[in-house]
C-alpha cells in the first residue's frame, strides 16, 4: 500500500480504492414509487380520537365558568374580605389570564372542579357573566391536573390558602386535621400530630407539630368560638384547660369532669360568641368589620373566669372561680401536692395576687466573671406562674440557681421545710475561678445561649457529671403556655420567641445528659440522673411518675414538650429544633459558640 492510496482517516488495511467498490448500489425510484411514498399515511396523531373528558395532565383548556364548580372540601368557609376588591380587578381586566386557575376531576367524574384554590375567583367569574351576559367572562382558559389523591387536591386548595395568608384560623385548623383523617383513610394507618409533620411535607405543605397539637385542641373544644380564635388565645386557653382537668384528676373526679364539664365549656363558648358578635354589630362603618372585635385583654380573661366557675359546678366545688384558677395554676407548677392539702387551698379564702418583681433581667452582654456570680444564684428570679402564690403555701422559685462546668462548685436551693414555709434562698459562695477557667467560659457560653432563647430561669446545677447543670421542667406546661419572666403573662408572649425557647429548652435538655449517656461514670438514663436532683424537682417528679404507668414521661415529653423519642422511648435531639436554633441569627452563633467551650471543657477534663 502506498502513501497516494492512504487516507489518514482510514485503517492502514483498507485503501480508498476498495471503499469505493464497496459502495452499495445508488437507490433510483421510478415516479410511481415517488408517488406512492408521498401519499402514504404519516405517523399516528397522539391526540387523536380523544374526547371531552379524556384530558391529560398539565393540559390548556377552555372551559364554559358554569362547567366548573368550587372544591366541595375546601378548607375556606368565610367570604374573602377582598372579594369586592378582587371583583373589580377582574372586571376591569375583562376575565382572568390563561391558566390563571387549575382544574381535575375525580376518577369516573365528568364534572371539573378547582385543583388548587381560586374558589372567591371562580365565584366572581361566575358572578360577572350572570350580571352583564358579557363573553369574556363565559369561558376560562385553565389547566387541566390529573387526578392523585382526595389529601392532594385537599393539599393543594390548603397551600393556596396560605399563600395567599387571608384564612382564618380555624378554617387552617379544621383543613389541617381533615387532611389528616384523609391520609388516615387513604393509607389505613393512624397518623399521630408528630409524623403528621412529615406526611404533610411530602404534600408540599409545611406543618409544625406544636400546631397540629394546637388545631387538634381547637377543633375538638372550641367549636362555638370558632371565628374568633386565634394562635394565641386558643394557645391561652388550651393551658388552662389543661390546669382544670389535672385538677380534676388530682381530686380524684376525672370521670365527672368528662361526662360534665365539655357541655358545660361549650354553653359558656356560645355565651362568649354572643357577647363578641353583639359587640361586633354595634360597630358600623369599616370595611373590614372582621377584624374589629378579638378574643383578648379583658373578653379572654373573662372567659377564663368562666372556665373556673364552670369547673366548680361541674364537680360540686363550693371555692370560687378565682380560687379554683388559682388552685389549678398552683397544682401545674407542684404536681406532687398532696390531695388533703389541694382540698384545705380550695376551702381558704383567695387572696390578691403579689406585685410582679419590675428589675431588669441580667444583660446577654454580661461579662464572664459577672456571668459566673450571676449563674451561681444572683440571677434575677422569674415572674411566678399564674396562682402559684396561693397561701397559705409558697411555690418554690423560679430563678435561675447556678450552674457551670465545675461540679460541687454549684450551690445548692434548700429545700423548703413545710409546705407553709418559703423556700430558702441561701446560698454557698461560688468558687473562684480565672478568667481563663475553660469551666468559667462555659458558663458564659451556656448562660449567654439561655439568655438568648428565654430559657436561663430554667436552668439548675447538678453535682456530678457531666456538666454541673439540669433543665427544670416548667412550670406550667404545655411548653407553649410556661411562664417567661419578660411578659407579664404567657399570652403575651410572641410565637417565634414560644418555638425559639421550646427548641432551645430539647437542646439544652439533651446535651446536659438529664436523658442519660453512654460514657463511663455518667448517668446512663433519664431515671439515673433524676435520682441526683432534690426531691422537689418537677423534672425528677415527672420521670419517676411510676403511678401514672411506665410511659409517663414519654408522654409528657412527647405531647407537652413536643419532643422525639427513639424506638426505645429514649428522648432524643430532633434535627429540627437545630435547624431552628441555627436558623436564627443570635441564637445559632451562640450554639456554636458553646460547642467551642463545650469542647475545651472536656479537653481540661481529659475528656470526661
Amino acid at each position: 500500500m502506498n502513501a497516494r492510496s492512504k487516507s489518514p482517516g482510514l485503517p492502514e488495511t483498507v485503501t480508498v480504492s476498495e471503499v469505493v467498490r464497496r459502495r452499495p448500489p445508488r437507490i433510483s425510484l421510478t415516479p410511481a414509487d415517488l408517488s406512492a411514498k408521498m401519499n402514504a399515511p404519516g405517523p399516528a396523531n397522539a391526540a387523536a380520537g380523544m374526547k371531552p373528558g379524556d384530558d391529560f395532565d398539565g393540559s390548556v383548556m377552555r372551559l364554559r365558568c358554569t362547567d366548573i364548580k368550587p372544591y366541595d372540601h375546601n378548607p375556606r368557609s368565610s367570604t374573602n374580605a377582598k372579594y369586592s376588591e378582587i371583583k373589580a380587578g377582574i372586571l376591569e381586566r375583562g376575565g382572568l389570564p390563561t391558566g390563571s386557575l387549575s382544574v381535575t376531576k375525580r376518577p369516573g367524574s365528568s364534572q371539573y372542579m378547582l385543583y388548587m384554590g381560586g374558589n372567591t375567583r371562580l365565584a366572581i367569574i361566575k358572578e360577572l357573566w350572570e350580571e352583564t351576559g358579557d363573553a369574556r367572562f363565559e369561558y376560562l382558559d385553565v389547566s387541566y391536573k390529573a387526578w392523585k389523591s382526595e389529601s392532594d387536591t385537599l393539599a393543594a386548595h390548603l397551600i393556596e390558602n396560605e399563600a395567599r395568608a387571608d384564612t382564618l384560623f380555624w378554617e387552617k385548623a379544621t383543613g389541617i386535621i381533615n387532611l389528616r383523617e384523609q391520609l388516615q383513610e387513604e393509607s389505613g394507618k393512624v397518623i399521630t400530630s408528630r409524623n403528621l409533620e412529615d406526611h404533610t411535607k411530602s404534600l408540599g405543605l409545611q406543618v409544625r407539630q406544636s400546631l397540629v397539637i394546637t388545631y387538634d385542641f381547637a377543633v375538638e373544644n372550641l367549636a362555638p368560638l370558632a371565628l374568633w380564635l386565634t394562635h394565641d388565645n386558643v394557645r391561652v386557653i388550651k393551658a388552662r384547660y389543661a390546669q382544670l382537668e389535672k385538677l380534676a384528676t388530682t381530686l380524684h373526679d376525672l370521670g365527672r369532669f368528662r361526662a360534665e364539664y365539655p357541655a358545660r365549656f361549650s354553653a359558656l363558648q356560645v355565651q362568649a360568641a354572643a357577647a363578641l358578635e353583639a359587640e361586633q354589630a354595634s360597630r358600623k362603618g369599616n370595611d373590614d368589620e372582621r377584624g374589629q372585635v378579638a378574643l383578648r385583654g379583658e373578653a379572654l380573661e373573662s372567659l377564663l373566669h368562666a372556665m373556673d366557675a364552670a369547673l366548680g359546678q361541674a364537680l360540686g366545688l363550693t371555692a370560687d372561680a378565682r380560687r379554683i384558677g388559682e388552685v389549678a395554676a398552683y397544682l401545674s407548677a407542684n404536681p406532687s401536692t398532696e390531695l388533703a392539702q389541694l382540698r384545705a387551698m380550695l376551702d381558704a379564702p383567695a387572696m390578691p395576687a403579689p406585685e410582679l418583681s419590675t428589675a431588669a433581667p441580667p444583660s446577654s452582654t454580661t461579662s464572664a466573671a459577672q456571668t459566673g456570680a450571676l449563674l451561681r444564684g444572683k440571677a434575677k428570679a422569674s415572674k411566678p406562674p399564674r396562682g402559684a402564690s396561693v397561701p397559705p403555701l409558697s411555690a418554690a422559685s423560679e430563678a435561675p440557681a447556678p450552674v457551670g462546668g465545675t461540679p460541687g462548685a454549684a450551690a445548692q436551693t434548700q429545700a423548703p421545710s413545710a409546705p407553709s414555709v418559703a423556700p430558702s434562698t441561701q446560698q454557698s459562695a461560688p468558687a473562684p475561678l480565672s478568667d481563663d477557667d475553660p469551666a468559667l467560659a462555659f458558663d458564659q457560653a451556656l448562660f449567654d445561649f439561655a439568655q438568648t432563647t428565654h430559657i436561663a430561669h430554667w436552668l439548675r446545677p447538678v453535682d456530678g457529671p457531666p456538666l454541673g447543670f439540669y433543665l427544670e421542667l416548667p412550670a406550667t406546661l404545655p411548653i407553649e403556655a410556661a411562664e417567661d419572666p419578660q411578659y407579664a403573662s404567657f399570652d403575651q408572649i410572641p410565637e417565634d420567641i414560644a418555638i425559639l425557647r421550646a427548641a432551645a429548652f430539647r437542646l439544652l435538655a439533651s446535651l446536659s445528659g438529664q436523658f442519660g449517656s453512654s460514657l463511663p461514670g455518667h448517668p446512663s438514663n433519664a431515671r439515673e440522673f433524676a435520682e441526683r436532683l432534690p426531691a422537689d424537682s418537677r423534672w425528677r417528679a415527672a420521670v419517676e411518675a411510676d403511678s401514672l404507668g411506665p410511659e409517663a414521661f414519654s408522654i409528657t415529653w412527647e405531647h407537652q414538650m413536643l419532643g422525639t423519642m427513639e424506638m426505645d422511648g429514649t428522648p432524643t435531639i430532633n434535627g429540627k429544633d437545630l435547624h431552628k436554633i441555627l436558623q436564627h441569627p443570635l441564637a445559632g452563633n451562640q450554639w456554636c459558640l458553646l460547642q467551642f467551650a463545650l469542647i475545651e471543657l472536656l479537653a481540661a477534663r481529659g475528656g470526661q
